[in-house]
């Protein structure tokens, strides 16, 4: 069965829903059964402030159950991971303002902000095709 986490962007209340993947649902399964922390304080409530849900964040990636499944991981950032879905988005062929709805944003530029390193690594590829496919190419 397909699970989605929703939640509400903070800084413009948009409802934002993302598609919980195998792994991800694998860790939320085994993990304790109740909400994970990294959703929601002790208490089931939303955390009072970008701090403590930094907190917590970091908390989580301290774990066993965060460092068995993702060991080379202790560098991701939230922020990170809203860059890189924002980028596989540009990837896959969506338009900005279609990532910013994904992100939470209600602005296309936001879209296009978030999802600039798609657009650079796209242009190194052409620029590197262009400029060395001859020789790529060519036999030695």
């Amino acid at each position: 069965m397909e699970k989605i986490i929703v939640f509400e962007a903070s800084k413009n209340g948009n409802r934002v829903s993302v598609r919980v993947l195998p792994l991800l649902r694998a860790l939320l399964d085994n993990a304790e059964r109740r909400t994970p922390k990294i959703c929601s304080n002790s208490l089931g409530k939303p955390y009072p402030s970008e701090y403590a849900l930094r907190k917590a964040w970091q908390d989580f990636k301290a774990s066993k159950l965060f460092t068995d499944a993702l060991p080379h991981s202790a560098d991701l950032t939230l922020h990170g991971l809203r860059v890189t879905y924002a980028s596989s988005g540009k990837e896959a062929g969506f338009d900005n303002q279609a990532i910013a709805d994904a992100i939470g944003d209600s602005c296309e530029s936001m879209g296009r902000h978030y999802s600039r390193g798609a657009d650079k690594r796209h242009n190194t590829v052409r620029i590197f095709k262009c400029c060395f496919e001859t020789e790529l190419n060519s036999p030695l």
